[in-house]
């Protein structure tokens, strides 16, 4: 990845809806579109990084006449891929269309595509993108769902919510409900939904409730039954069989009839919820909602997933020393309350090359869930992860798993009977702290030594709900966010273990109580300068004297002004500032309701700013950020799940060992940047042509370098040799190097 670039990390195994090009099998999943090669088993991702407009593709489909990608979303946005580019079609997701939306089914005639939905029919010119006709049946006074539609030689026949709809082919009124004719007793079936069907020109079937039904051009007959509890999701005729995919008695199954015999029946471990198929040479892929693609082929069976987290849900995000992503998947009740989840997501880590997911299944402890905060330890690599109702996970580095509560540990029970730890950080002296929400002492401590301790503060609260916590590592402050109260600072002295020199200071929106834009706080963060960045309801404050915190003067935030396009206005004082994290170059990545932002150091300028309007970012809420510092990467955790952008800023080293300048050299069509990686922190660098004119001059970020290969001027600079030279803050370590830049 190139500075600049996106990469996604959404998961892709959760298949919708699959269709095939011939040669390979295509797949709509939660993370955009998948192209599986059975030849090689080779997959190629698409998401919103290769243009697409969004993320759960509803429906996928192949035009075979023009050669083009159908991509359907349930918000019925249209995007069509042709193999080099994809293009929106956008006019029915702009419509006023009111009430639910769901796309049920994508189908091609010739040149024509047909949409089923909660909108009835849409015939589209999908070179054109025009919308052709619009198919609105209703039963008199209810429009209808519809779920699939069927063509003859004379009829079209749409799959609704309340039966099947008939009507002449080629009727020019079809835009008209009362040109369709609702199947009934006449042709022995009754009202009712009917979600698919399967049609090969001499054959018909249908599905309704948990029967396939059979069509004779008269009537429909019952053609197999299943039990009453079962659900059949997808129905597919090849030569003279029936394909089905089913969930019976809680089994996933692929259930193959010639006529009504029961030909082969298939099931599988991985094949749990089967939704779609397609055939591909001599095998028949299974689009499985939890676990990819399933491949049957006479009667063997292989299963594909492309790797990626197991769920796009995410809570907390933190990169540990070892450069390896953890992001915790749960979910904690709105306010904090009794409305459980018991999200089974677990928790996913990234180690730069592939994912790796762990939940209640993968290590057999029915009480991994809910898991919303982690914590990995600085010096042994020990991840700790909390949850909302059960204590603490510890995962040691073998694999080894203790799960820490009211037994083993300091931890206690909440009068709902919860362990809660919703936030968990390490000091400077490798110490974790904890918030034990509802908890009488909600403070809680394991110390490097092993030892616990717990505090309760010298006030009573209105809430026991601690929200967030960070260890300043500057000071022997513990700051603590209570649950729309404001922020309780503590001071431990000395010595954690002697409660005599404790102090605490309460924090809120008052001036000289705190001064917070807003008592409701949802973030915080201490910079490398030791000042502790606020985030609220209603914007970002800044305590640039925590030193001050426990003295007569006290310390109030200070609320920053950031020019915007040259307005300078109060800190996203109208934005839910949902996180804050720091890089190396000391900036800000602030994430809210709206996107995220990128601040400068002193939070005075808005250096970037991302949404789903000019990124690849799937959802604008932006739920937690964290920084790989060795390689720049930024992890964003959205509502729909994560991305990451490569930022210009990476970690400084303690020396000039191991400088790298990329690309070198520079090639002729290479208009990129040039990077120059591990750098001291905040060295100074300069460029120069090979006669000493300087060309560049400017501070690392952290240990990086972004060169856009032009002049202080502003002008592309000419083919050539450059030098480079850096030096560390008091000039006692340099490095020189050269640069190839060839025209």
């Amino acid at each position: 990845m190139a500075v600049g670039d996106w990469q996604s990390h959404l998961p892709f195994h959760n298949i919708n809806s699959l269709t095939t090009d011939g040669a390979q099998v295509i797949a709509g999943t939660f993370g955009g579109v998948l192209y599986f090669n059975p030849a090689d088993n080779s997959v190629t991702r698409l998401s919103t990084v290769n243009g697409l407009s969004g993320v759960n593709v509803a429906q996928v489909h192949y035009n075979t006449t023009e050669k083009l990608l159908i991509i359907g979303y349930n918000d019925f946005g249209i995007d069509i891929y042709n193999e080099n580019s994809v293009s929106t079609f956008s006019d029915i997701k702009n419509s006023n269309i009111q009430g639910q939306k769901r796309l049920n089914k994508i189908f091609s005639k010739d040149s024509l595509t047909y949409l089923c939905g909660t909108f009835g029919v849409l015939v589209i010119d999908i070179v054109s993108k025009v919308v052709l006709e619009n198919y609105s049946l209703t039963d008199g006074s209810t429009a209808l769902e519809a779920y699939d539609i069927a063509l003859t030689d004379r009829h079209i026949f749409v799959a609704t919510d309340k039966g099947i709809y008939q009507a002449n082919k080629n009727n020019p009124n079809l835009f008209d409900a009362k040109e369709w004719t609702l199947h009934d007793m006449e042709q022995n079936i009754l009202p009712g939904p009917v979600t698919g069907f399967a049609n090969n020109g001499s054959k018909f079937y249908a599905i309704k409730d948990n029967s396939i039904l059979w069509f004779d051009g008269f009537e429909w007959n019952i053609h197999y039954p299943l039990n009453e509890a079962d659900k059949i999701n997808k129905i597919t005729i090849k030569e003279d069989l029936l394909y089905i995919t089913a969930l019976v008695e809680g089994t996933g199954k692929v259930i193959i009839l010639k006529n009504k015999t029961l030909l082969e029946e298939f099931t599988y471990y991985q094949m749990q919820r089967p939704n779609d198929l397609v055939f591909l040479n001599k095998a028949v892929f299974v689009g499985d909602l939890w676990n990819g693609i399933n491949k049957i082929e006479n009667t063997t069976i292989s299963n594909f997933q492309p790797n990626g987290p197991r769920k796009q849900d995410n809570y907390a995000l933190t990169v540990d020393k070892n450069n390896t992503l953890w992001v915790a998947g749960g979910s904690a009740p709105g306010n904090f309350g009794s409305n459980i989840s018991y999200s089974d997501a677990g928790v996913y880590t990234y180690d730069n090359i592939s994912w790796k997911n762990q939940s209640k299944y993968t290590l057999g402890q029915d009480q991994f869930v809910d898991i919303i905060s982690v914590a990995v330890n600085p010096l042994n690599g020990k991840a700790f992860l909390g949850t909302y109702i059960y204590g603490v996970f510890e995962i040691n580095t073998d694999g080894s798993i203790i799960q820490l509560n009211e037994n083993n540990s300091g931890l206690q029970k909440s009068l709902g009977n919860e362990i809660g730890v919703v936030d968990m950080d390490f000091d400077s002296q490798n110490n974790l702290w904890m918030s034990n929400i509802k908890t009488e002492k909600p403070i809680k401590v394991l110390t490097n030594e092993g030892e616990w301790h717990s505090f309760k503060p010298n006030f009573n609260p209105s809430t026991l709900t601690v929200t967030k916590i960070i260890a300043s590592k500057f000071y022997n402050h513990i700051w603590m966010v209570y649950d729309r109260q404001g922020i309780l600072v503590y001071n431990y002295g000395n010595d954690i273990s002697v409660t005599s020199d404790d102090q605490y200071v309460f924090l809120n929106n008052q001036v000289g109580s705190g001064n917070l834009p807003d008592s409701r706080v949802i973030s915080l963060a201490e910079d490398k300068d030791g000042i502790v960045w606020v985030g609220t309801n209603a914007g970002i404050g800044l305590f640039y004297c925590p030193f001050e915190l426990f003295t007569e003067n006290g310390c109030d935030a200070t609320i920053p002004i950031v020019d915007i396009d040259g307005n300078p206005n109060p800190l996203l004082e109208s934005d839910v500032i949902n996180c804050i994290t720091i890089d190396n170059g000391n900036r800000k990545w602030v994430g809210t309701n709206n996107g995220a932002w990128l601040l400068s150091d002193d939070g005075n300028d808005a250096l970037l700013n991302f949404t789903t309007q000019n990124s690849p970012l799937p959802s604008n809420r932006i739920v937690d950020i964290a920084v790989n510092e060795n390689s720049g990467d930024v992890f964003l955790g959205t509502g729909n799940g994560i991305m990451s952008y490569r930022s210009d800023a990476s970690r400084g080293q303690n020396s000039f060992n191991d400088v790298v300048v990329f690309p070198n050299p520079v090639e002729p069509g290479y208009d990129g940047s040039v990077n120059i990686k591990n750098l001291v922190d905040g060295s100074n660098v300069k460029i120069t042509d090979v006669s000493g004119n300087l060309v560049f001059d400017t501070q690392s970020l952290g240990g990086q370098v972004v060169w856009n290969q032009k002049d202080y001027t502003g002008r592309t600079v000419s083919s050539g040799v450059y030098l480079i030279f850096a030096t560390n803050n008091d000039g006692s370590q340099a490095y020189e190097g050269k640069l190839m830049l060839i025209r």
